[in-house]
């Protein structure tokens, strides 16, 4: 199944080489989120882990997964080091975008095989704190404790990098902490 090895790409080898700065075919893109709710199941419900994943590894043919889209000033440059998490049988990955002038904001895409993803038009996270500016919120880490997904990402003010934390229920809208 083309989900079950593409999540493990995204998770453990990384999308290094699956996200290239040259645009591939127009992006797809969506004003509205599929629905996550407190009831949301984690994870793939047929997936079986293998005994050890880091091995046998190829690179997919269909690279690149997700290019910058020019069509969004926020993401129009460069796409680069997403995470990713399977919530009802769906891979979401959430990605750092960067604009024109080198700001980076986070972006949110999601995929039903891993592979074919449709982004959010907005971004879910964007520099709003002096510690972000004017650098942006880079690279995302995402996992889900009792319904409330915590996102670890980069505070990146031009001279120093923070670690930064914000959560949410929806992977859509968050809340710093």
């Amino acid at each position: 199944m083309i989900l079950k090895s593409s999540l493990l790409q995204i998770l453990f080898w990384g999308l290094q080489s699956a996200i290239a700065l040259s645009p591939r075919a127009p992006p797809h893109s969506s004003s509205k989120v599929p629905r996550i709710t407190p009831n949301s199941t984690d994870g793939d419900v047929n997936y079986t882990a293998p005994y050890f994943p880091l091995l046998g590894f190829e690179q997919y043919a269909g690279n690149p997964i997700l290019s910058p889209n020019p069509k969004h000033n926020w993401e129009s440059a460069y796409l680069y080091n997403p995470t990713a998490i399977v919530v009802d049988d769906t891979v979401w990955m959430l990605y750092r975008a960067q604009n024109k002038s080198k700001t980076s904001s986070v972006g949110l895409a999601w995929s039903k095989n891993g592979v074919n993803f449709t982004r959010y038009g907005k971004p879910v996270l964007c520099p709003t704190e002096s510690y972000e500016m004017p650098g942006g919120c880079e690279d995302p880490r995402v996992v889900r404790v009792n319904g409330t997904f915590c996102m670890t990402c980069t505070g990146y003010d031009g001279i120093t990098a923070r670690l930064c934390l914000a959560t949410s229920t929806d992977l859509v809208h968050w809340e710093k902490h």
